[in-house]
């Protein structure tokens, strides 16, 4: 008898370590490519910008827009989330309104908030998360519903993966969190049910959260995706498959700027994280603020916060880098403006927005001459919806 209560407590043992998400290493890269950092500039940006064209969105009362949180771009069409959430908004690349998808309720197939998009390559499909439902929706491209997965939770930003899994990129504070994949890991991949399976990348700010969210990743047409945790040096590849490897890294070749240590990433906490942030850059620390695009000819990434932000340019034709203050642009002001926030990216295209009152205030507070505007804006109208800014670094 106590042999049979041996072998059941064995096949429980066995059967819960079977259960239990693993950790995956990530895979090691003989073929990094260093981005060395150097000193920052400040350029004439119309050096760095060109093909600048305006896109004002339509306005009617199916799809008035908070301010934009986010732009998904695909076959020609915005997909868009404003700061609400209740919908998702799908222009033309001409910026005529198409339709929306609302699912607002609190239904088994409807979200309370639409927190983040993201459309997968692969699978041609619009993947939708709500943190507060623990919800994640899979839409086609013209809007039809046709997956909704319930996860044990808070999510941050889902992309998709072969096989019907997803990865999962968490950017909230974890010192609240038990689950160990999720507090120790930056990357949970989940199978094709929501089930987290996975962690990878050690997680190197425990207790930090990522400035900016929606940026945080950036994909390719053939769905691979870079990636690069909070004050990183390191950008990953993550490939269609799930696996994990360094693609690039972050090489200091300042004289007078320092890169925030591993110990002290560890101990920079989320309840006075931005209080150290901004005396670590008033004491000339350089650190990676959670911004990536990646286009075919160029890398981009931010550095610092707020007012003392720095955008690098990596070109991957020549290997050489530019790394400039988004404040101290020099050559027109109204072209440093337009491009300073970038929120989405398709090949070589990038996209800013602006809503008109917010761009009129700019131009009124800074003595911007209406000739200049007229450049780029013909019609500033305070109640239409914002106008997007599509343009290439040379």
């Amino acid at each position: 008898m106590n042999k049979i209560y041996l072998l059941f407590f064995f096949y429980i043992l066995m059967s819960c370590k079977h259960d239990t998400p693993r950790q995956q290493n990530v895979l090691s890269n003989d073929s990094i490519q260093m981005i060395y950092l150097p000193e920052p500039t400040s350029p004439k940006i119309e050096d760095l910008i060109d093909s600048v064209t305006c896109i004002p969105l339509e306005t009617n009362i199916e799809c008035l827009l908070a301010n934009i949180y986010k732009i998904e771009v695909y076959n020609d069409r915005f997909y868009i989330i404003d700061n609400n959430g209740e919908s998702i908004f799908i222009f033309d690349n001409k910026g005529k309104f198409l339709f929306k998808i609302n699912n607002k309720g609190r239904g088994p197939k409807e979200y309370l908030k639409v927190t983040d998009i993201n459309f997968d390559p692969i699978s041609k499909k619009l993947i939708a998360s709500d943190c507060f439902s623990k919800k994640i929706f899979v839409y086609t491209p013209n809007g039809t519903l046709e997956k909704v997965l319930r996860v044990n939770f808070d999510l941050s930003y889902i992309a998709g993966l072969d096989s019907d899994k997803f990865i999962h990129m968490h950017s909230h504070c974890k010192n609240h969190i038990k689950d160990p994949i999720l507090k120790n890991y930056d990357l949970q991949l989940l199978d094709s049910v929501g089930t987290i399976t996975t962690g990878v990348i050690k997680n190197q700010t425990p207790l930090c959260i990522n400035i900016s969210t929606p940026c945080c990743a950036s994909r390719t047409k053939n769905g691979t995706i870079l990636y690069a945790p909070n004050l990183t040096d390191t950008i990953y590849h993550i490939a269609k498959s799930g696996e994990v490897r360094p693609e690039y890294i972050f090489q200091n070749n300042t004289s007078n700027y320092k890169t925030i240590p591993p110990d002290l990433r560890s101990k920079i906490s989320y309840n006075e994280q931005n209080k150290i942030l901004l005396q670590l850059l008033d004491r000339n620390y350089l650190f990676y603020n959670g911004t990536l695009f990646n286009s075919p000819e160029f890398l981009i990434a931010e550095f610092g916060l707020r007012e003392k932000r720095k955008r690098l340019v990596y070109s991957k034709h020549d290997h050489k880098s530019i790394l400039y203050d988004l404040e101290k642009t020099k050559g027109e002001k109204i072209l440093g403006r337009i491009t300073k926030y970038i929120i989405a990216q398709q090949n070589n295209t990038f996209y800013s927005t602006y809503a008109p009152a917010m761009l009129k205030l700019i131009t009124e507070m800074e003595n911007i001459p209406e000739k200049e505007l007229k450049k780029y804006v013909t019609d500033l109208d305070e109640n239409n919806n914002s106008l997007i800014f599509s343009f290439k670094f040379k």
